[in-house]
C-alpha cells in the first residue's frame, strides 16, 4: 500500500533507481537480451505502465463503486455488511489520494512529463464532472496542489487557467 505520507520519499527512491537502471546500463545485463521485449525493458517504462495501470483501475474502480444501504439485506448482517464495504471505499479513497500524491511527487522529480500530467488532470476533471462526488475532486485538488508550482509555467497558462475554470465551475455544482 502507498501512504500519501510516504509519497515523496518513494517517488525520490523511484527516480533514483530509474536513474541508475536506465536502458544503457540494462543493455550489458544477459538477461536482458533474451528477447526484444525484455531489450526495451527499463524501469522507468515499468513504473510507468504500473502508474497508468494503477490510474486506469482507480478510474473504473470510481465507476463501480456507487454503495447504497439499500443495496443490502435488512437487518444486523446487512448491516454489518454496508458497514464494512462502507470501510473499504473510504480506504480506497485514501489509497487513490496517495497514490496521486506519488503520481505528482515522481512528476516534480521529472520521472514523468507534463503531458502525463495534463492528462491526468484532464481525467479527473472529466470524473469529477461526470460525477460529482468527493473522491475525484479531492484527488484533483490534492494532484494540482502537489504539482502546481512546478506545472504552471508560461507554457501552460491557458490549460492551468481551463482547469481553474472548470474546478470553480464544480465548486457550484449544486450535486455536491
Amino acid at each position: 500500500r502507498l501512504q500519501s505520507d510516504f509519497a515523496e520519499l518513494f517517488a525520490e527512491f523511484c527516480s533514483r533507481v530509474s536513474a541508475k537502471y536506465d536502458e544503457e546500463y540494462l543493455s550489458t545485463l544477459d538477461a536482458f537480451q533474451e528477447s526484444e521485449h525484455t531489450k526495451k525493458m527499463t524501469f522507468k517504462r515499468l513504473l510507468l505502465t504500473q502508474c497508468q495501470m494503477q490510474f486506469e483501475a482507480g478510474k473504473k474502480q470510481e465507476q463501480e463503486k456507487e454503495i447504497k444501504r439499500e443495496d443490502f439485506p435488512d437487518g444486523r448482517e446487512g448491516q454489518d455488511a454496508f458497514e464494512i464495504a462502507e470501510k473499504k471505499a473510504w480506504r480506497d479513497s485514501k489509497k487513490a489520494i496517495g497514490f496521486i500524491i506519488f503520481i505528482g511527487e515522481l512528476y516534480k522529480k521529472s520521472v514523468l512529463t507534463d503531458v502525463i500530467m495534463h492528462t491526468c488532470i484532464a481525467n479527473l476533471i472529466k470524473v469529477a464532472e461526470a460525477k460529482a462526488e468527493q473522491e475525484p475532486i479531492e484527488c484533483l485538488c490534492k494532484l494540482i496542489s502537489t504539482i502546481g508550482s512546478t506545472i504552471d509555467t508560461k507554457k501552460s497558462e491557458k490549460r492551468m487557467r481551463s482547469y481553474f475554470q472548470k474546478i470553480e465551475k464544480l465548486s457550484s455544482d449544486a450535486r455536491l
